[in-house]
């Protein structure tokens, strides 16, 4: 028996993501200007970066090299979420601009190990596809440089897709340099 997802089989779910992403693009809505897309997020990625080389010309890949931040990222996100809507409020994973961000937090360690791991395979995953398939028009950025350099990574990143709006910066960086900073039992990392 196939695996159910929300009372679909994985195949039917694979089936029809794909053709969201293909619909998305043939109708492109007004305004369009692109379609952000997580890897980890594909059920079967091959479909889907082989979709997206014939389906646009350029494309930005955001890479993130330091898996353990990007765990610990995630995982304050998801508490950031639950504690908005335990309270009743609007939830987001992005901090705003002139939000404030979670207050340092003990972690679950075994939880951020296993992001780790996952991470890094996707982070693997999505270079051996787009290497693949997305060779041609493909803008590479490193989401730790993108932090560095929010304004300039912007610019770089609009005239790579060919728009002349000017960027502007509506999210704040959500995660310290330094993880001590955020995660209160960090010590048992290492």
């Amino acid at each position: 028996a196939l695996p159910i997802y929300n009372d679909i089989s994985i195949v039917d779910a694979d089936r029809m993501q794909l053709e969201a992403v293909q619909s998305f693009f043939a109708d492109k809505p007004e305004g369009f200007k692109g379609l952000k897309l997580s890897h980890r997020s594909f059920i079967s990625p091959y479909p889907i970066y082989e979709a997206l080389a014939h389906l646009s010309d350029r494309s930005v890949l955001m890479v993130r090299e330091n898996f353990l931040k990007c765990a610990i990222s995630r995982e304050r996100a998801r508490i950031r979420v639950e504690q908005a809507l335990a309270k009743g409020e609007k939830a987001s994973w992005a901090v705003q601009a002139g939000q404030s961000k979670l207050a340092a937090t003990v972690m679950d360690i075994d939880q951020i190990l296993r992001l780790t791991a996952q991470f890094e395979k996707y982070h693997s995953e999505c270079l051996a596809y787009a290497d693949h398939f997305l060779v041609q028009g493909r803008l590479t950025v490193r989401y730790e440089d993108l932090m560095e350099r929010p304004n300039q990574k912007m610019s770089e990143i609009f005239s790579h897709l060919g728009l002349d709006d000017t960027p502007v910066i509506l999210h704040s960086k959500a995660t310290a340099d330094d993880l001590r900073t955020d995660v209160l039992n960090y010590d048992e990392l290492e």
